[in-house]
């Protein structure tokens, strides 16, 4: 495992290293989509064949509290916002993920 600053360049960081996973837990609603979109474009690059994100945050339209936290972010944020099911799927396919999966974590059995 290796910590990485994820708004910067950080492909530059880890010289050349692939990974199998890239998690970011509670990164994109801080931040604007285009940011969301330039963070995700740089994980892709960073994996190896096969590998795979997971994003962990609040999904509008999935979470009961999305809505509310959106207001939040507008408030306390310079881009920040929830985003659809819809932006992260677009966001995914426009960075070349496939086979994108959306687990709600109030479903997973420890």
């Amino acid at each position: 495992m290796k910590k990485g600053d994820f708004t910067k360049e950080f492909v530059n960081e880890f010289s050349g290293e692939l990974f199998d996973i890239v998690f970011m837990g509670n990164i994109c609603h801080i931040y604007s989509e285009e940011e969301n979109r330039r963070f995700i474009r740089r994980v892709s690059s960073v994996l190896k064949d096969g590998g795979m994100i997971a994003i962990e945050d609040f999904v509008r339209g999935r979470s009961p509290m999305a809505e509310m936290f959106a207001v939040n972010m507008l408030a306390n944020t310079e881009g920040g916002n929830t985003y659809t099911e819809g932006q992260y799927r677009e966001w995914l396919r426009d960075a070349g993920f496939r086979n994108i999966e959306v687990i709600d974590r109030a479903t997973i059995s420890l």
